[in-house]
């Protein structure tokens, strides 16, 4: 680290690239497809700096791991990069993040970090699964409560997908539960029948095979009986 500018009431470091290190927790999303991100960093400059978090003698990298990764080739390839007025060889503008109290919470903001991108299934599976798991924990120590809502949509707010998604990923059975001793106030049953509507619309049938079309059919079909029941 060999200087510090301030930006508001942000401080950037600017810190050598070989002192900047990969967080293990980010494995699951793939570092690739960077010659568009490459390109426009050698055009215009890097526009935002890292966010890193001290780790021993180096640094950790809590967002930007695509963006370090383009900028060790630009690097590798005895280039500079810009970032505002200033010109810089082998230095990268970082800035230090609070220090996570446990690795849950630092893989969920990995998650929050990377919404904009579009995940592949090898990456969303194991992001849906350690997410599920990071729930489980947290209802069983009651750090956590799902009343008014399911498994699988907290699941889906935290990996950042759809709750169609969540379903694809994990058995019915560990997300579809609700906890019907905390559902009693009028307010939270009428927000958990919204969300099966809102889900219920969400369907799209066209992507389905003939064999479960009617598979669903028969399901919403028995939804609509039981909704006539408690008219």
């Amino acid at each position: 680290m060999t200087e510090m500018i301030s930006n508001g009431s942000s401080k950037i470091y600017f810190i050598g690239i070989d002192k900047i290190i990969n967080n293990e927790l980010n494995d699951v999303f793939k570092v690739e497809d960077l010659d568009e991100l490459r390109n426009g960093i050698e055009m215009y400059g890097l526009k935002q700096p890292i966010s890193v978090v001290r780790s021993e003698d180096k640094f950790k990298i809590i967002s930007g791991h695509r963006r370090i990764a383009a900028i060790r080739q630009i690097f590798a390839a005895n280039k500079t990069i810009m970032f505002g007025s200033r010109e810089l060889n082998n230095q990268v503008p970082c800035i230090f993040e609070n220090e996570f109290d446990n690795e849950d919470d630092e893989f969920l903001n990995l998650c929050s970090s990377n919404n904009y991108r579009k995940l592949s299934p090898e990456e969303v599976k194991p992001i849906v699964i350690r997410c599920s798991e990071i729930l489980e924990k947290r209802l069983s120590t009651g750090e956590m409560s799902i009343e008014g809502t399911t498994k699988r949509d907290v699941i889906a707010k935290m990996a950042g997908v759809s709750p169609r998604t969540v379903d694809k990923y994990l058995k019915s059975d560990d997300v579809d539960v609700l906890d019907k001793t905390k559902i009693k106030s009028v307010n939270s049953i009428v927000n958990t029948i919204d969300k099966y509507i809102s889900f219920v619309s969400s369907i799209e049938m066209d992507e389905y095979g003939k064999s479960d079309k009617a598979k669903i059919k028969e399901s919403l079909s028995n939804l609509i009986s039981v909704c006539k029941k408690a008219k």
